[in-house]
């Protein structure tokens, strides 16, 4: 809700002492109280109006508020007082707060009263010109004797509207002339004229300066002018009147006004012409100012005589002269319904065949009405009670009275038919008048004679009954016979067409059937008995009934189950209740001797339950097919003869599947490897799932839960391959997830498993030098250095690992008298002579460094050792203590040499008793796999090491047909012969299976060639050291004799 605070403006201020007055707060809406007073003094000096006072107008959405003075005030006791005026919004008080006003009342030297208590009158009629003289208010309030003339105060006076500025006035602030603005209009709706007959609007002027305020209270009465004219709501209407109509009745109402005020106002009413005497005319005023006339009817009315009248009404009003207003009135009169009809007969009578044909019409009545239009015009029917008995049986045509039957008639029902009519015109007081019809039936033989039993049965049955062991001439059943016709028509005679019954006439009409021999009901349980009877009418009829007759049973039948086995499914997960299949079967005794109770085996009781009535199998628990995927048991069915009998049948449950297993990893993580570098499509590793659902739910996909461009996996074989070359380098492992997803979209169910690939590493990396290289490659030695002493380290890097990385580093060149030594593991350089023959000489060496890897991977260097004589002996580095020089050096080489030799012998026993153990194994049938590994080891293979020389500063071994140096290298060979299917060892050398892990990826054996094959997991770690041992002792054995090359590297 909007809220419209209150915008004071100035009191009226100036009030005289010892004077009463009042103090007027323009607000909003106000509300006051005596508590809103800031002080107990303010409060004995004015009393506050809560509500406005009686000539207090709203104007703009403003009221005034009067407070009025207590008692009398002197202003030589204080000359301002102050006063608070508050104001609250009432339409939302309880949201509006209280605003408070401070206004100050100035106290003035008593120079007279506030405000006159008379008020000044002024008259001014309407439609005057604009700008008429109204009043003087200075001339009639005699300010200028009031203030004796004085010029100074007189030329102060300012006058202006308190309120009623807007309703067509003005006045002259200085001379206080009141004169009209516009044009006045007394029946204007912004005055408050509307039917008065003395329109004031009250003005209230007010004098200022404040020191001479007064409110003068100004009267103004509009004086009305006769400028309107009585107005009819219609020009002309025509209206209709029945001539039935009553007098004294009102045929028409219309309203009619005058907006002038009451004197010149309707006056007076005339109905022309003056030669009427039919019709009077009376009037009442109503609220809104109008006046109401209603046309009655003073005579009585007859269309034969006249049919019409043309009459107007004149409305004079009170004007000098009057004006006039009229409204023409036609009134039609309608004709009166006084003629009702007459039929040509009060009777009509006819007969008419029973088995007439339908529709058809059977008689016509006639009626006629002497008045014109719809008074004349007549329509038939049936009176209400022949409408309610007969009206689904005859009709009759409205317009022409035609009587039709509609349905079949039945002398035996209804041998005479009396149907009332009615004519009825159409006026709008519709008269009537009654006949009657009666319908005589004449009878015709149409209905055949009707056959009724009785077999006395105590049970209630239909069907007569006969025990099997009855004798001949038993009672079966009683018979009556009746034909609704009359005479011969209904006469009848009967017979039966068996010959186990016979038909005895007991008394006219009336029938028993005996038995004319014993019955079996084994043989046949029911006999169907056909009794016919015919009448003696023209054409006769004949009717017919057939009589069932069961022969009583004794219990000795078993029931019979419909099938012997019941195959039925059940969905898994099932509900307890779940329907499984319905079992019947039936009993060919009859009563109690059929009926049948099923029950279910002891042994599924808690599984399945049976309907004992109906035979339905419901499951008692909810099933598993992934854990019983059938059921199989007996259900019986008994009877309830006594004895009882019996029958079983076998049930048959499948276990539907739903997809309710998720697929299931045979590993809980998998492990595989591969070497870098393989072409795109090399096989990683199969993963294997399991989904115990049945097909189609046990169908599902592999993928990777994540992207990966390095692999693939197949999803329907789940085997992975590489996408893209690998570059161990450049990524050692991958950590993938692997998801097994139903195919099933309703409900896809899976599993996740962990995938680790382990990227094998190749030699693939040429070695370079760190020391010595381009920038620093020159060492200064004493000339009286010892034999032995190290004069510098070569180093260099690879990035592979293992034998990959492991580097041999040789002089290739510039060292042709042996003057110094190499550590072919180390790269230290030793002195291997005396140099003090070689003082102030330089030895240009040519070095190289070479990788354990296959294909192998060589680079060189050049290192400048120059033999200073002034230099001083420095003290040996530390690894001096592991270089070996002179005898010593010799020593090592015969021990290595020879314990390599031992060491081969061993590695050929330990094969031999291998290779006997696994024939021996073989022979039981049994697999060994430390014994099957030992087959790795099948005869040392010489691997080429292919020497060589490029510009480009390395070479690549196996793949140059340079000239180049061949020497040869020990080249080991593993190889594993299986007899099973273990996938582990099955590879192609390309991949491992999941058992290898990063260290078995990575095998540090030195020089040692690994076959494509790869190495297996059956080795022990003892077996797997005494093969690196051995080969690497062999390899060293061959690597320190340093090779040849062809050439020498030139530095770029």
């Amino acid at each position: 809700m909007e809220r419209s605070e209150p915008k004071p403006t100035s009191a009226g201020l100036g009030l005289v002492g010892e004077a009463s007055g009042e103090v007027r707060c323009r607000c909003g809406r106000v509300r006051t109280t005596h508590e809103q007073w800031t002080t107990l003094q303010e409060r004995q000096n004015f009393d506050s109006v809560s509500q406005p006072s009686d000539n207090s107008k709203q104007r703009r959405g403003q009221n005034y508020f009067p407070f009025a003075t207590s008692h009398q005030l002197y202003k030589d006791r204080t000359n301002v007082l102050t006063m608070r005026c508050g104001s609250v919004d009432r339409t939302c008080w309880f949201a509006s707060p209280l605003l408070c006003y401070t206004i100050s009342v100035l106290l003035l030297t008593v120079i007279g009263s506030v405000a006159s208590q008379d008020t000044l009158k002024y008259t001014v009629t309407e439609e005057g010109e604009l700008g008429a003289f109204v009043g003087d208010v200075f001339q009639d309030m005699e300010l200028f004797n009031k203030f004796n003339g004085n010029s100074d105060i007189l030329g102060q006076l300012r006058f202006r509207f308190l309120r009623g500025a807007q309703q067509g006035f003005v006045i002259d602030d200085k001379t206080g002339v009141i004169r009209t603005s516009t044009r006045i209009d007394r029946e204007s709706d912004r005055l408050p004229c509307h039917n008065k007959d003395i329109c004031d609007v009250k003005l209230d002027v007010a004098i200022q300066p404040i020191q001479y305020f007064q409110i003068i209270k100004v009267s103004v009465e509009i004086i009305d002018v006769n400028d309107n004219y009585p107005e009819f709501s219609e020009r002309s209407i025509t209206h209709s009147v029945p001539e039935s109509s009553f007098p004294d009745s009102s045929i028409l109402t219309l309203n009619v006004q005058d907006v002038d005020s009451p004197k010149n106002s309707i006056q007076r009413f005339e109905l022309l012409p003056a030669s009427n005497s039919v019709f009077r005319l009376t009037s009442s005023s109503q609220m809104d100012g109008s006046i109401e006339i209603k046309l009655k009817l003073q005579g009585t009315l007859d269309r034969e005589r006249v049919s019409d009248y043309n009459l107007r009404i004149v409305a004079y009003d009170g004007g000098n002269p009057s004006k006039t207003g009229s409204v023409d009135v036609q009134i039609v009169v309608l004709d009166a319904n006084d003629n009702s009809p007459t039929f040509s007969s009060p009777s009509y009578e006819v007969s008419i065949p029973e088995d007439i044909e339908v529709p058809q019409v059977i008689i016509k009545v006639h009626a006629t009405d002497p008045d014109i239009g719809l008074n004349g015009e007549i329509v038939y029917g049936f009176t209400a009670s022949t409408m309610k008995h007969y009206k689904d049986r005859f009709v009759i045509d409205e317009s022409t009275g035609d009587i039709r039957a509609i349905q079949p008639v039945d002398y035996e029902e209804t041998p005479v038919y009396t149907l009332g009519v009615t004519a009825l015109d159409k006026g709008p007081s519709a008269s009537s008048a009654d006949a009657s019809v009666v319908i005589t039936l004449l009878d015709v033989n149409d209905h055949a004679p009707e056959i009724s039993m009785s077999s006395l049965a105590t049970d209630g049955s239909k069907n007569a009954v006969v025990p099997e062991n009855a004798p001949a001439g038993t009672f079966v059943s009683h018979f009556s016979v009746t034909d609704p016709d009359s005479g011969d028509n209904a006469r009848v005679s009967c017979r039966l067409d068996s010959s186990h019954f016979k038909l005895v006439y007991l008394y006219d009409s009336e029938y028993q059937m005996l038995t004319l021999t014993e019955f079996d009901r084994e043989a046949l349980g029911q006999y169907s008995v056909k009794i016919i009877c015919q009448d003696h009418g023209v054409p006769s009829l004949t009717a017919e009934t057939t009589v069932l007759v069961d022969v009583s049973d004794v219990n000795d039948y078993a029931p019979e189950f419909e099938q012997n086995v019941y195959n039925a499914e059940l969905i898994e997960n099932n509900y307890e209740g779940a329907v499984a299949t319905v079992v019947r079967a039936v009993d060919y005794d009859a009563g109690v001797n059929a009926e049948i109770v099923y029950s279910i085996a002891e042994s599924v009781r808690h599984l399945f339950s049976v309907d004992p009535d109906s035979g339905e199998i419901q499951a008692r628990v909810s099933v598993d097919r992934e854990q019983v995927d059938q059921f199989q048991f007996e259900v019986y069915a008994t009877d309830k003869g006594q004895p009882p009998k019996s029958a079983a049948a076998n049930v048959i449950i499948h276990v539907q599947d739903v997809n309710d297993e998720r697929p299931v990893f045979n590993q809980p993580s998998y492990s595989f490897g591969v070497f870098e570098n393989e072409k795109a499509s090399t096989e990683v590793g199969l993963l294997l799932a399991e989904d115990a659902d049945s097909f189609p739910y046990n169908q599902f996909v592999y993928k990777f839960s994540q992207q990966t461009d390095a692999f693939h996996l197949d999803p329907k074989s789940g085997r992975i391959t590489t996408r893209r070359l690998l570059d161990r380098e450049e990524q050692s492992v991958y950590h993938l997830i692997a998801e097994a997803i139903d195919v099933e979209a309703s409900s896809q169910r899976s599993s996740t498993v962990s995938v680790s690939i382990y990227v094998a590493d190749q030699n693939d990396n040429v070695p370079s030098f760190v020391f010595p290289n381009k920038a620093n490659n020159t060492v200064y030695v004493a000339k009286d250095v010892p034999y032995g002493y190290i004069v510098t380290r070569l180093s260099a890097t690879d990035p592979d690992i293992g034998n990959n990385a492991r580097l041999v580093y040789t002089i290739f060149s510039g060292n042709e008298d042996d003057v110094f030594d190499i550590d072919y593991e180390r790269g230290t350089v030793l002195v291997n002579k005396d140099l003090s023959q070689y003082e102030d000489n330089s030895f240009l060496l040519n070095v190289t460094a070479e990788d354990s890897g296959v294909p192998q991977y060589r680079t060189w260097s050049l290192l400048t050792i120059a033999v200073n004589g002034s230099l001083m002996l420095q003290p040996m580095p530390p690894d001096s203590a592991l270089s070996l020089g002179g005898n010593n050096l010799i020593i090592v080489i015969a021990l290595a040499s020879t314990s390599g030799v031992i060491t081969i012998i061993l590695v050929m026993a330990i094969i031999c008793i291998r290779r006997q153990d696994r024939r021996r194994d073989q022979s039981n049938g049994k697999y060994n796999c430390r014994i099957e590994t030992l087959k790795f080891i099948n005869g040392g293979k010489r691997r080429k090491l292919v020497d060589g020389s490029s510009s480009s500063g390395s070479t690549s071994n196996g793949s140059d047909n340079g000239d180049v140096a061949n020497k040869s290298k020990k080249e080991v060979s593993f190889s594993l012969e299986e007899n099973g299917s273990d996938a582990c060892h099955d590879r192609s050398g390309k991949s491992w299976c999941s058992v290898i892990d990063q260290q078995t990826l990575q095998p540090d054996l030195g020089s040692v060639g690994i076959a494509s094959q790869g190495i297996g997991t059956g080795f022990g770690e003892w077996e797997e050291q005494a093969i690196r041992d051995t080969e690497w002792s062999m390899v060293r054995a061959t690597l320190r004799r340093p090779p040849k090359l062809l050439g020498a590297p030139v530095w770029e």
